[in-house]
Order: C-alpha cells, then structure tokens, then sequence
C-alpha cells in the first residue's frame, strides 16, 4: 500500500468507527491519544457516498492524518509534522493492484465555472479521476479519450 507522503497517519479506521462518531457528537474522537475531526462536509459527503462516481472504486476505510510541511534543511527541502494541523480523517480505497487511493470531495459544478462550497455541488470521487477531470463537466469529462481509456488506467 502507498500512501501521500504529504501527510503524517497516526491510524487506520473502519468506516463504521467514523459513523459512531457522527452519531454520538457529545463524544471526542480520539485514537492513540490523539484527537481528530470528524464534522466536515467531505466527511458527511463519504459517508453519503463512499464509491467513486466515476470509476466506481469504493472507500473501504478512513485513516487519521494530518498535513506535512515542507522545511530547508541542510541543504534539502524535508517535510516535518505542521503542529499548527489538526488531525483529520481522509478516506481511502483499495484498487485490484492493492494501491491505496485516496478519495476526494468533487465540485459537481467546477469553481472554476461558478459553483459553489455546499453539500448539493459535492461528489465522491478518487483522486485519479479527480485529477482527470479537472474543472470538466461530468458529461464533458465522460467523452474525453482519457476516460476511455480508464478501464485500463485504473483497474478498479
């Protein structure tokens, strides 16, 4: 399994652990000491919807991580814990080669092309599809040669 070396993971979590949490608000989540953030819109959206719309890969769990940043060291850029970041959960998915793949919240309706932060212009989807289709409408994103060629791009 890879993973965004962007990002420092303190844990792996099933996604029913993610929903107790949302169902039981008064409580503090917490693993290994180490309290993290469950109430975001990309996280109500992934328990909605936790299968990529495009290609169909399904979310299988959610790992707790926060943002690394990037410091001169010796010569060297090198990325170190930002204390300044929360700890968040990202959600993740497996595909046939065993790669973990990271899923993100989608604008249905690009920014880029007017479209606005809220739960009714979000979508599931995988950061390879995501990346693909940039500020691309759904159905303009479906006719592209890239998208053709997805089946043997992603092996989902």
């Amino acid at each position: 399994m890879s993973k965004d070396l962007s990002l420092e993971r303190v844990a792996v979590l099933p996604i029913t652990v993610i929903k107790f949490f949302i169902n039981n608000r008064n409580l503090t989540p917490r693993v290994e000491g180490i309290e993290f953030k469950v109430n975001s819109s990309r996280v109500y959206l992934f328990l909605k919807n936790s299968k990529c719309v495009f290609c169909g890969l399904q979310g299988t769990h959610f790992a707790v991580e926060r943002h690394l940043k990037k410091v001169p060291f010796n010569k060297q850029i090198v990325s170190v814990p930002d204390k300044d970041a929360g700890f968040h959960v990202n959600l993740y998915g497996i595909d046939k080669q065993g790669n973990e793949v990271l899923f993100t919240k989608d604008h249905i309706v690009a920014k880029a092309n007017g479209g606005g932060d809220r739960l009714s212009n979000y979508q599931t989807m995988c950061t390879r599809c995501n990346q693909k289709k940039g500020a691309l409408s759904m159905e303009d994103f479906a006719k592209t040669k890239t998208t053709i060629k997805r089946i043997g791009v992603f092996e989902v």
